[in-house]
């Protein structure tokens, strides 16, 4: 009987993973999501008693953390979710795994930013810039992101002295780069960079 019962979790599992929309931070993708959300929850348990495939797991409890935030804004809930999968991460691939374990921590830190825990948020910030920093290098479009989000996790608490600082030594180098070099995301926070420091002229590739 436990065979089959961690037989059909995994099952549901594989099923759950297949029909994850890619982007679950557009409307769009919300009504799968939202149809999703209540069979990614009850894995949980399911989970404590037969172990499913951790990085299957990880990725759909991500995604429909993404779609609670951003659709119907239940951060508490998604703030588990994260939690869940940022546990999943570390245990499976470690403290630092840059493809799994980061960008959970950069989620849980926004969802807790969005929650007002700004303490909360600007530690995991800070600790998630410093290992992309150590395990990406200082120029990795993921460090770039996480610069910005501790940037801004930082003005929204008013500690504009701590920003400037995160401004000048992570984000400021980005300003004077040529964008043909840099990604999608890094050449928005350029453009952003260049607005704030009175360096956009308007050009028509930032």
């Amino acid at each position: 009987m436990l065979t089959d019962a961690a037989r059909d979790a995994e099952t549901l599992l594989v099923v759950l993973h297949a029909a994850l929309p890619e982007h679950a931070a557009l409307p769009a993708a919300w009504p799968r999501c939202a149809a999703l959300w209540p069979h990614a929850v009850h894995l949980a348990p399911l989970h404590g008693h037969s172990p499913l495939d951790p990085a299957r797991l990880r990725r759909l409890w991500d995604r429909i953390a993404t779609y609670l935030q951003y659709g119907p804004a239940l951060y508490s809930q998604a703030t588990n979710l994260i939690e869940r999968a940022l546990a999943l991460s570390r245990e499976a691939l470690g403290d630092e795994h840059p493809a799994t374990t980061l960008p959970s921590m950069n989620n849980l830190a926004e969802a807790l930013k969005a929650q007002g825990d700004l303490a909360g948020a600007r530690k995991l910030h800070e600790q998630t810039l410093a290992m992309r920093r150590r395990v990406l290098g200082e120029e990795h479009p993921k460090t770039s992101i996480s610069a910005w989000n501790l940037f801004a996790a930082l003005l929204q608490a008013e500690d504009a002295e701590a920003a400037s600082g995160v401004l000048h030594e992570h984000l400021l180098w980005l300003a004077e780069s040529d964008p043909a070099g840099l990604g999608g995301d890094q050449r928005e926070i350029r453009r952003r960079v260049r607005k704030l420091t009175g360096l956009d002229d308007g050009e028509s590739s930032s």
